[in-house]
């Protein structure tokens, strides 16, 4: 669906962050309880998916000799680590059985790690999706429920997952040539291989500001990934600066969070900076669902709902 052209609009980042808190506050302990469900998933995932040795010994004392190893160059004698090459210790058999145990563990590692990282991202999405529905209904006026925050979208995760996902690999690339770049440059004049490595923080900077709503776009204005991915940088150039500032508050608040509790505070912190994130969206292309992300209505229907500020809806 075509992004609708949007009127000039500024940001006031005092009224979102106080409509931001207003929307937490309508139902702050659905917000809490849903953070700690993903933090318990999150960390049921790690324990189930964590690697183990299906060996009686550890890898870390090869080198010593004090393992059952088939062959080990070096031997730790009175403290001094003496290595010596003499293939008629080794016994092969032995060696061949150890070594396909090293690949078999390399093979479950791997799988693990694989496994691990989906199931993570796909948390993470599920979590994002869930925290953004909450905040939007609470901003219209609703009181969000936990069923809200936990109603599953495969379609949402997958409009949120693919520009993420090209943001994450662009800038990686950036990175990649910079460095290369830079190892470069850096063979010429010590000095000069700070220039690529500098341009790309830039770049970096500059795209995770205009890209600051892109979980919001694409759940909620534009189902195409590059449309959303072109939509944050044509709107949110002309209001960089707030933008900015924006971003700089919400991260003060979660390292508030983070401190506050041993962070504890950050269950609070982390749904208030989703709302608060959510209100500025609103300000700045406006307070309509044009996908039915947040309910099961028409695409570009207004859900209407008392919203916090008229302001919004000016």
């Amino acid at each position: 669906m075509a992004m609708s052209p949007l009127s000039p609009r500024r940001l006031d980042l005092g009224q979102a962050l106080g409509d931001g808190w207003r929307a937490f506050a309508r139902n702050p302990w659905s917000f809490l309880l849903f953070g700690l469900l993903l933090l318990g998933l999150e960390l049921a995932l790690h324990l189930l998916l964590q690697p183990r040795l299906p060996f009686a010994w550890k890898p870390s004392t090869w080198l010593t000799g004090a393992t059952p190893w088939a062959w080990s160059p070096c031997r730790l004698d009175e403290g001094v680590l003496d290595c010596r090459l003499d293939l008629n210790s080794v016994n092969w058999p032995r060696l061949l059985r150890q070594s396909l145990d090293l690949l078999r563990y390399a093979l479950v590692v791997l799988c693990q790690s694989v496994l691990l990282s989906g199931l993570s991202l796909l948390l993470n999405l599920w979590g994002t999706s869930g925290l953004i529905r909450a905040a939007w209904l609470a901003l219209e006026g609703r009181r969000p429920q936990l069923a809200d925050f936990s109603r599953w979208d495969g379609r949402a995760l997958l409009r949120l997952a693919i520009p993420a996902l090209l943001l994450r690999w662009g800038l990686g690339l950036v990175f990649a040539m910079a460095g290369l770049l830079a190892v470069v440059l850096g063979g010429l004049q010590p000095w000069l291989a700070l220039v690529p490595l500098l341009a790309a923080l830039a770049v970096a900077i500059y795209l995770s500001v205009s890209q600051f709503f892109l979980p919001q776009l694409a759940l909620l204005h534009d189902p195409n990934a590059l449309d959303s991915l072109q939509a944050g940088r044509r709107h949110v150039d002309r209001h960089w600066d707030q933008v900015a500032g924006l971003a700089v508050l919400s991260f003060v608040l979660l390292v508030a969070g983070a401190l506050l509790g041993i962070g504890l505070g950050l269950f609070i912190a982390w749904p208030v900076v989703i709302c608060l994130q959510t209100a500025a969206y609103r300000q700045l292309f406006g307070p309509i669902d044009h996908t039915g992300f947040s309910n099961k209505a028409l695409p570009g229907q207004d859900l209407g709902g008392p919203a916090l500020s008229a302001r919004n809806r000016a």
